[in-house]
């Protein structure tokens, strides 16, 4: 298996941008790159020396069993499908999650308060955490996962409406924050509406599209892509697409839209 080092994470992170002082979210899977020398450490330390000490780091932490359990801990509740780097992050002693039992962040550095400051019912609210990202500037990085997995469609998504998601209501205890209690607390997500089995998809065709107009930037480790550039663009983008067809990240929008015009199904 080949063998990465921190100073190859560095190289490969200054080619597609981040420097220092940045604020980045990061999408990962650490097993396309090969043996990293100290672990998913490796990839933490590489992100804070290029960052410095006015960085932020930042992973998705979802865990969607407060769906079924009812129950959610900042801490004791560990992310699922995020991968290793995200659960190293999470780990961190000096790591802040921000408030939602479904659609949490783990965030290290500058912004972790700030982030930690949104409290909407959806994280991808007009004014929640996400769109925050991008009001602070924050940069995507697409870290050997694929752009599929970029999260901040969703806030395209449920801006545009999407008519093959629909606003989910889920309550239970939770716990946000150290030295918070336990309280009964009610969220809310947009999900897919496993009816109309609809899969989005497009992402790589709006980072194919940023790339190509240079507003994010692409770079190779161990042969396996690195993907950066601004979560605000990456939105815009979307957005764009959305507003003229709500359906564009349907894999089949002939199929959506039939099935759409046989149900009464809203997303209110």
């Amino acid at each position: 298996m080949r063998r990465v080092t921190q100073d190859d994470i560095e190289e490969a992170l200054a080619l597609v941008g981040v420097t220092n002082s940045d604020a980045v979210l990061v999408h990962s899977n650490l097993m396309r790159f090969g043996r990293p020398e100290r672990g998913a450490k490796t990839y933490i330390d590489a992100f804070q020396r290029v960052l410095g000490s006015n960085g932020t780091l930042a992973v998705p932490a979802f865990s969607f069993s407060f769906i079924s359990s009812g129950t959610y801990h900042w801490a004791d509740t560990p992310s699922e499908g995020m991968g290793a780097f995200a659960e190293a992050v999470r780990n961190q002693p000096d790591a802040v999650r921000t408030r939602h039992p479904l659609q949490s962040l783990a965030v290290l550095g500058r912004h972790a308060a700030d982030l930690a400051s949104f409290e909407t019912p959806s994280a991808y609210a007009p004014d929640g955490v996400f769109q925050g990202l991008c009001d602070l500037g924050f940069k995507i990085v697409v870290l050997g996962a694929e752009p599929g997995h970029i999260s901040h469609s969703h806030l395209s998504e449920e801006k545009a409406k999407v008519p093959y998601r629909f606003k989910k209501i889920v309550a239970g205890q939770t716990c946000l924050a150290p030295n918070e209690e336990p309280n009964q607390t009610q969220w809310s997500f947009f999900a897919r509406d496993l009816e109309l089995n609809v899969l989005p998809e497009g992402e790589n065709l709006i980072v194919s599209e940023l790339l190509a107009e240079g507003h994010w930037a692409e770079s190779k480790l161990n042969t396996v892509p690195i993907l950066a550039g601004p979560a605000a663009r990456f939105v815009e983008q979307l957005d764009g697409k959305l507003a003229q067809d709500p359906l564009w990240m349907a894999p089949d929008r002939d199929r959506v839209a039939r099935l759409l015009g046989k149900t009464d199904k809203g997303n209110d």
